[in-house]
């Protein structure tokens, strides 16, 4: 069952979308329906339009999941429609509304800085048990910018002609166990 609350809640903010939320629930328990039962959207705005509609709607996924006891669900890029780069906020509004207790996202899981978000989410909030998934993501994502030029160690040559990062990186290549353990 999907009902949803309409432009009178959009007009009255967060209250609205709140007291809205409160009315459903009581209506849904006449049925049988318990919180786990319902998600509640309480509708994503573009902050092009209206500067507050963020703010508005991740306290009304604060105030839903917290005070209510419901799990939520926006169409997170809702929020950028209509401005440039719109995957710098949306995968920033995507990590707040996740902060304020965000159930479900609609949302592209093919915009790598969403699952970017998403990933270090899960790890910075100990979701991920030794930041397994982060990790297996994080090797997938392709390399965007070289590292700085100071900050990478110079090759070293071999005399076989290899090239090694490191000495850590010739000891392990090489298999100097010994050498490897003492540089590490």
């Amino acid at each position: 069952m999907r009902i949803r609350a309409g432009p009178v809640a959009v007009r009255a903010g967060r209250a609205g979308r709140v007291d809205v939320a409160r009315r459903i629930l009581a209506e849904a328990e006449k049925y049988g329906l318990g919180k786990k039962d319902i998600v509640f959207d309480p509708l994503t705005l573009t902050i092009s339009a209206d500067n507050t509609a963020a703010r508005e709607t991740l306290r009304a996924v604060d105030i839903i999941k917290h005070e209510l006891g419901c799990h939520t669900s926006l169409g997170v890029s809702n929020v950028s429609f209509g401005l440039p780069q719109r995957d710098m906020i949306n995968s920033t509004f995507f990590a707040i509304a996740m902060e304020r207790g965000l159930s479900m996202a609609i949302m592209n899981p093919f915009a790598v800085e969403m699952m970017k978000a998403y990933y270090a989410f899960r790890a910075l909030h100990g979701m991920d048990a030794n930041c397994a998934e982060y990790i297996d993501f994080a090797q997938s994502v392709p390399q965007t910018a070289a590292p700085a030029a100071s900050a990478a160690p110079m090759p070293q040559q071999s005399a076989g002609g290899a090239e090694y990062q490191s000495e850590l990186q010739r000891a392990i290549v090489k298999g100097l166990k010994d050498q490897a353990g003492q540089l590490t």
